[in-house]
């Protein structure tokens, strides 16, 4: 008696491609990106992604942290100063 323990339909190279887009446009959102500029890392992420890199390495290398400006007033900027 046979069992089959792994399903044996879907491209695999498909399947890690889309988690690789998911994992980048996840974290994109997470970060304060727009949906569009989201959109534009997961199409990085899938097209620059290496043999050996998990999705999280992958977002953690393509989508970096959203950067503030000196000039914006806000509260880690002296905004709320006395």
């Amino acid at each position: 008696m046979s069992a089959v323990l792994f399903p044996a339909f879907g491209d695999r190279c498909a399947i890690r491609n889309a988690e690789m887009g998911n994992a980048a446009y996840e974290r994109a959102i997470k970060m304060g990106y727009s949906r569009i500029s989201a959109l534009q890392f997961s199409r990085k992420a899938k097209a620059e992604h290496t043999h050996g890199e998990t999705p999280a390495q992958v977002a953690l290398r393509i989508v970096p942290p959203k950067q503030r400006s000196a000039t914006v007033r806000g509260p880690f900027n002296g905004g709320h100063a006395a």
